[in-house]
């Protein structure tokens, strides 16, 4: 019996292609006017911490029935296997193409050089690390006070740390949501609350992020973490009720499933194609200034070259175990 729920699959498919459309507007932008631009904050507002949320929300299905040891090998298989096998392949290229790659890591040592690259896919770490404090938590009332006064004293003293870890891997920001999304599931909330509720509770969200927007500037990069989390929270909530609104009138929506079943590896493979053939656009003020329909057509192509390569990676058992994650 299939028990897969294709409504994730199909937000994880429209987020990947955020994911991808994210990244080529930089063409458009000098890197300042980037994270300064409405359609940057548009996207970066919600689609990563939506996928933590479906992230912490999964992870509910399985955490109170195998083992510690079973769940960190689970875990690892599924996200430290890929982690380490993209920066690896990213590393050799970097060795191979010096001169094409260098423009991304202008270093001052070999160290801060390989961090820069472990810590450019965070994504996938974020998650793990956030996995192994989720184990506990769910264990015991004690373990979760202790989780928060830790979180507590990590806001309080967040710029008073280096960015090592907890903050270049986006941890400190990414948990409240990733522990918020698994209660709702361990708690079955969505079943409990009526669609109608939920689509008006909406609102409230939609109007607070609005009165952030025009409080701050749209550089998110220049947020408080307090700012960044609740801007995490409604955009996630408020675009995951409109995704909801709009799957059984989407015409296309077998194409966004298809490409959530294969988001990790989108994820990874378009952004390794990326960086190689624009390096210096995405990490310098150099710019290309591409019209939107030319932004559209890149965003289709990165898309639609990393999910087929995705798909010639699970034809073989070795790429489909440590590059995706799969079991074999």
């Amino acid at each position: 019996m299939n028990n897969r729920n294709y409504f994730i699959d199909y937000v994880k498919g429209i987020l990947a292609l955020l994911v991808v459309l994210g990244h080529v507007i930089i063409l458009r932008y000098t890197y300042s006017d980037y994270w300064n631009s409405y359609s940057t904050w548009l996207i970066y507002s919600f689609h990563m911490p939506l996928f933590i949320a479906i992230s912490g929300y999964l992870t509910g299905k399985d955490i109170n029935i195998i083992s510690y040891k079973q769940f960190i090998k689970k875990k690892a298989q599924r996200l430290l296997y890929p982690w380490l096998s993209i920066t690896t392949i990213l590393t050799i290229l970097i060795i191979i193409f010096p001169s094409r790659l260098y423009p991304l890591y202008q270093a001052n040592n070999t160290f801060d050089c390989c961090y820069r690259v472990l810590t450019l896919f965070w994504f996938m770490p974020c998650v793990f690390i956030l996995n192994l404090f989720l184990y506990w938590i769910n264990k015991s009332k004690i373990y979760f006070t202790l989780f928060i006064a830790l979180f507590g004293l990590s806001i309080i003293y967040y710029y008073h740390y280096p960015d090592y870890i907890f903050k270049q891997l986006q941890i400190i920001r990414n948990a409240p949501i990733f522990i918020c999304a698994f209660l709702v599931k361990k708690y079955n909330v969505i079943n409990k609350i009526k669609v109608q509720t939920l689509f008006f509770l909406s609102i409230l969200p939609f109007l607070l992020t609005i009165f952030i927007l025009l409080k701050k500037d749209t550089n998110l990069l220049t947020y408080h973490p307090l700012y960044r989390i609740a801007i995490g929270f409604f955009m996630s909530y408020v675009s995951l009720i409109f995704m909801y609104a709009c799957y059984r009138l989407s015409f296309i929506k077998s194409v966004f499933i298809k490409l959530g079943e294969n988001s990790l590896g989108i994820y990874m493979i378009h952004f390794i194609i990326f960086l190689f053939i624009f390096p210096n656009e995405f990490y310098t003020d150099k710019i290309l200034s591409p019209s939107w329909t030319i932004t559209f057509i890149l965003t289709f192509l990165f898309t639609a070259g990393s999910f087929y390569l995705t798909r010639i990676a699970q034809n073989y058992k070795i790429s489909r175990k440590y590059l995706l994650g799969y079991k074999n």
